[in-house]
This record gives C-alpha cells, sequence and structure tokens, in this order.
C-alpha cells in the first residue's frame, strides 16, 4: 500500500486509477508514442476501462508513463 501511495504521490495523482479521467489519462499519463496504438472502441466507458487498466499495469511495473507493453498487456483484460 505504502509503494502505491508514494508512487501516485511523485506522479502527482491525487485519486486512484479507477477515477481517473479519460483527460487526465491522455495529458499526464501516457507516452507519445503509444498514442497511436489505442484502438478505437465504440464507447468511451470501454476507452477509460481500458487505458486505467493500462496505467494500474504501469504502476504494477514501476512506470512513470503508459508504454506501449501496458497497452498490449491490457487488451487481455
Amino acid at each position: 500500500q505504502k509503494a502505491i501511495r508514494f508512487r501516485k504521490e511523485s506522479r502527482n495523482q491525487s485519486e486512484p486509477n479507477g477515477y481517473r479521467s479519460l483527460d487526465k489519462i491522455y495529458q499526464q499519463d501516457l507516452e507519445p508514442k503509444a498514442k497511436k496504438l489505442i484502438p478505437s472502441f465504440k464507447s468511451k466507458r470501454r476507452e477509460v476501462s481500458f487505458l486505467q487498466v493500462a496505467r494500474t499495469i504501469a504502476d504494477l511495473q514501476f512506470s512513470e508513463k503508459i508504454e506501449q507493453t501496458h497497452l498490449e498487456k491490457s487488451l487481455h483484460y
């Protein structure tokens, strides 16, 4: 728990990944190269969910930004 809180504080993230808005994820968490790899979804809710899972995977790997590998892994969830 302390490690997760520390990583979020180091990124100035006050809310849990599940409450991150789409705008905040695109502006703060996503690598520029990775933005091109996001598939098009029929609903915004699915897109937000996909990116929140990718952010959580990035957290577990101690990554500051969401990278291509995190996006690929989040497709399986």
